[in-house]
């Protein structure tokens, strides 16, 4: 038998507006997009060592709900551990 524990995701803000996501934990690699000035955390499951550099990445996502006026919006990828506030 393999016991397992539920998934945990955890809500950070982000230290400025439009932080980069990207596709790999690899800041020379693909972007999967920018975060959306309005939206202020994301949140995040759990970190890694840069694919090509010693630096760290969280794996994030954010997304934000339709309206009348926006589209249903979500964005997932690696966010520089540099740009997440840790503590408040």
């Amino acid at each position: 038998m393999m016991r397992s524990t539920p998934p945990t995701s955890y809500d950070l803000k982000l230290k400025k507006k439009g932080v980069v996501v990207y596709q790999k934990a690899d800041k020379n690699g693909p972007v999967a997009g920018t975060v959306p000035d309005d939206l202020e955390a994301v949140h995040v499951d759990y970190a890694t060592v840069g694919l090509n550099d010693g630096e760290l990445y969280w794996n994030a996502f954010c997304f934000r709900k339709q309206t009348d006026k926006d589209p249903f919006f979500m964005l997932m990828g690696f966010i520089l551990q540099d740009d997440l506030v840790f503590s408040e």
